[in-house]
């Protein structure tokens, strides 16, 4: 008997179930948030967080294909199972954001599900066992334990922090030394494993700016690796005394580090995000869960002095934040305010009207932050239309001598 004819053999059983066709319920929409996606109800504006996994069997929820279909199209990866699919369905059911099934069909489900066991624990060993690892030496055995002390490489199993140690590189640089060059090419990733380094860049002004100081267990050189590019900043080895530094070939850091990376550099940029909103008063009514998805929802943009945002009488498609730096609003071609960090624009016309009704530039270089329509809708039109102390400036600038 073939994997397939013995997966249909224990699907004769369950057949009811697995014929099922489920279909998201009208206004009830998957979004992705970052690295996290979620399943929001458009009228009560409910949410539901979903695992990527998840998220991707959602995508094939279209009424057309069966649960069945989403079984065999799974066999391939091997890594789809009949319970993961019902107990999704279930869930989702008990959330009431699928189209409607009889009666009958969700006891069915719910019968299947108590008389399913959770996976054996037998497969939870084997997992573990393949991430053995001996060290072939102390030098090996004494990288692995630096290794592992990195924040970055935390969630690594032990056989992967193995392969690492024997395929790392040590470097000692003196004092002062250029170890990246901004503009070369990207060749190696860096951690560090004793003194610091310094990173600088030029900026606009032509000048070298330093912008971070890194210490042990730290890391750079990662930025070219990711996207295939040139150094993007300048590296030296501080001025105190040498530094001690581990190394990796392009090819590892792809295979080993590149995904763990960009989830670090998520995480980490979520929750700079996080306690900048606590201190923007515009977001101080929303609830820390709230806070949390627009922190993942929120787009951030640099521009340069003179930088048009938009348009006055342009269609409205985004809201703003300045996060530094200022803009000016020009209405009818005068100019009448200058906004600043911690400042917003753009709500007038996502409220209220089609069009802009005024013109936004930098006056300097600016950082904003940005949110679609429908993020807007989702985290901040209800906050602000309630909020007193904002009502104010939103229904001013519905008046001709008002920005936006």
């Amino acid at each position: 008997m073939t994997q397939a004819d013995g997966l249909w053999e224990r699907l004769r059983t369950r057949f009811d179930v697995v014929a099922m066709r489920p279909r998201l319920a009208d206004g009830v929409r998957l979004r992705s948030i970052g690295d996290d996606a979620e399943l929001v109800e458009l009228s009560t504006k409910r949410v539901v967080p979903l695992s990527a996994e998840d998220a991707q069997l959602v995508r094939a929820f279209d009424g057309e294909r069966s649960i069945a279909d989403l079984i065999v199209a799974g066999i391939g990866t091997g890594t789809l199972r009949i319970e993961p699919v019902i107990r999704l369905v279930d869930r989702l059911l008990r959330a009431e954001l699928l189209a409607e099934y009889s009666t009958d069909l969700y006891r069915q489900i719910a019968a299947h599900l108590e008389r399913t066991p959770e996976p054996e624990a037998p497969q939870r060993v084997a997992a573990e066992d393949a991430t053995s690892w001996e060290a072939a030496s102390q030098e090996h055995a004494d990288r692995a334990a630096f290794l592992r002390g990195v924040s970055l490489l935390a969630s690594l199993d032990n056989a992967t922090i193995g392969a690492l140690a024997e395929a790392a590189h040590a470097e000692t640089w003196p004092a002062a030394h250029e170890i990246l060059r901004e503009g070369a090419r990207s060749e190696r990733f860096y951690v560090v494993r004793t003194g610091d380094v310094a990173v600088s860049r030029i900026e606009t002004d032509g000048v070298k700016h330093r912008v971070a100081r890194l210490g042990p267990g730290e890391w750079f050189g990662e930025a070219g690796l990711l996207d295939d590019s040139l150094r993007t900043a300048t590296v030296t080895a501080g001025t105190a005394r040498p530094v001690q530094l581990v190394s990796f070939d392009r090819d590892v850091f792809q295979r080993f580090i590149s995904p763990y990376v960009t989830n670090y550099r998520g995480r980490e940029l979520v929750s700079r995000r996080r306690a900048r909103l606590d201190e923007i008063p515009l977001f101080q009514a929303l609830a820390p869960e709230d806070l949390d998805r627009l922190a993942k929802a929120l787009r951030e943009e640099r521009i340069e002095a003179g930088t048009i945002v938009f348009r006055q009488g342009e269609v409205a498609d985004s809201f703003y934040v300045v996060i530094d730096g200022s803009v000016g609003v020009i209405k009818d071609g005068a100019p009448i305010a200058k906004l600043t960090a911690g400042e917003f624009f753009g709500e007038t016309a996502l409220l209220f009207t089609e069009g802009r009704t005024a013109t936004v530039a930098a006056t300097e270089m600016t950082t904003l932050w940005t949110l679609d329509r429908a993020s807007f809708t989702t985290f901040i039109r209800d906050a602000l239309l309630h909020r007193r102390d904002m009502m104010p400036t939103v229904m001013g600038r519905l008046g001709s001598n008002e920005p936006l």
